[in-house]
């Protein structure tokens, strides 16, 4: 059954296993949006701030501006430290917690609830019989989905037994970094990253689907990050071609725009004429962070390339800005990981949502000029600053870069996507400087600063 032949039905307990956190936040955002849509109290449970924000997001770029139905308490979303509790209480005590929370919803006029949730575990939870019976009681809907990849076979036959419906949600490709889906008949929709490890499945799914003759519509709002030299490639493969099916761009953003401007002005008015589309990023719950630090201060978040030293102060002396706060080895194969590092110190800096955006495309394309100008070394040197207005990134390439970063477009395929990035990313400042005492080096330094 699909997600949407389930979100029709009340008193339906559903589960689905997920192979992505994309999939999970489009299958709760659909969840969370249907019940709004029909009058229903609508509670999930598990939640995190970065998690509300991914919600939030997904559910403005679905259509849905779900802020006034948190604020009328509409919409509930219940802690990870309080759905914990849940866990551990007994069975009586579970149905009670339940019941008391239907029943308040019925009372304040909904017309039915559903309860669903951020799942974490690789067995059946221990209270699904009861869940099960109040599904079956009240007027009430739950769904349940779990990620996959840690359930054996057995886990999942019992999930699905314990269950009235085991929800499929197809994709056209899904690599656990971007999302491509066919929400309908000629349309593609694409959530998540493009980057070098999967721009070229992107391109064989907008191959094929151009061969059906009809146009082709790519939904980008829910594209989150892609390289210029991604957009360049796609753009390349949108173009009007004899004998396949027109491409349009639709509700691409801000930078995609630019770059598409950039690079093909022409081909940029056949295939992306939507309007220009920003994210929800200021629909989010205001009470929400963007990222949740540790007490100590510390970014929580993967291992990056090698090793990670936080707070390197024998570093602070050597140059003008107020704290070292992290630095790492990168390596090429961790590409995403490291995009991820540094969104989180761009949050934590303050940075505003397009700040980032622009942050998070230089710095990508800086760390791959690193990579593409020092062969011989498995990682490259990236350091990162916050000041207090902002955020400085330091990353270490090959040498002699200052004197063939040009104001034109370069020849040296190794240059060409920092060039463009630093093209259409206004808010940040790139230095280029070779490094001192060492010819084979040279710094590019990335500058994001936010006014106040």
């Amino acid at each position: 059954m699909t997600l949407n032949s389930v979100l029709v039905q009340t008193g339906v307990h559903a589960c689905a296993f997920l192979v992505s956190e994309e999939q999970r936040w489009e299958a709760l955002a659909g969840f969370v949006a249907d019940g709004l849509h029909r009058d229903e109290h609508v509670s999930l449970h598990g939640m995190t701030p970065p998690g509300e924000r991914l919600l939030f997001d997904r559910l403005y770029e679905d259509g849905t501006d779900a802020v006034p139905a948190q604020q009328r308490g509409q919409l509930v979303l219940v802690q990870v430290e309080e759905s914990e509790n849940f866990l551990t209480m007994s069975h009586e005590g579970a149905k009670h917690y339940l019941r008391h929370g239907v029943d308040q919803a019925m009372r304040a006029g909904y017309s039915a609830a559903r309860i669903s949730g951020v799942l974490s575990g690789s067995a059946v939870g221990p209270h699904e019989e009861t869940i099960d019976r109040l599904v079956h009681e009240r007027a009430v809907t739950v769904f349940c989905p779990y990620l996959r990849a840690p359930f054996s076979p057995i886990g999942l036959a019992e999930v699905i037994d314990n269950h009235d419906v085991d929800v499929q949600m197809d994709a056209v490709h899904d690599d656990g970094l971007l999302r491509i889906t066919r929400p309908m008949p000629g349309g593609l929709r694409l959530a998540g990253e493009v980057d070098p490890s999967n721009h070229q499945a992107l391109l064989n799914v907008l191959a094929v689907a151009r061969m059906s003759g009809a146009e082709v519509k790519l939904d980008l709002a829910s594209l989150r990050f892609i390289d210029p030299l991604a957009v360049e490639a796609l753009l390349e493969a949108s173009a009007p071609r004899p004998g396949l099916a027109a491409v349009r761009w639709e509700r691409p953003r801000v930078l995609v725009r630019r770059l598409v401007r950039l690079l093909d002005a022409e081909t940029a008015r056949h295939v992306c004429q939507a309007p220009v589309w920003d994210a929800g990023r200021q629909h989010a719950p205001p009470s929400a962070p963007a990222l949740a630090v540790l007490e100590d201060g510390h970014l929580p978040g993967p291992r990056v390339g090698g090793t990670r030293n936080l707070h390197a102060s024998e570093d602070a002396s050597t140059v003008d800005l107020d704290l070292v706060f992290d630095h790492a080895r990168v390596s090429w194969a961790n590409t995403a990981q490291t995009r991820s590092w540094l969104r989180g110190h761009a949050k934590v800096a303050g940075l505003p949502g397009g700040l980032v955006d622009e942050f998070l495309v230089v710095a990508h394309e800086a760390v791959a000029t690193g990579h593409a100008t020092t062969p011989d070394r498995p990682t490259v040197q990236v350091k990162v600053w916050h000041t207090g207005h902002g955020l400085v990134c330091d990353v270490v390439a090959g040498g002699g870069l200052s004197a063939v970063i040009p104001q034109a477009f370069p020849s040296d395929l190794r240059l060409q996507g920092l060039w463009m990035a630093d093209q259409v990313c206004r808010q940040i400042r790139l230095r280029v400087s070779d490094c001192v005492g060492d010819g084979d080096e040279s710094q590019l330094r990335i500058e994001a600063h936010h006014q106040g």
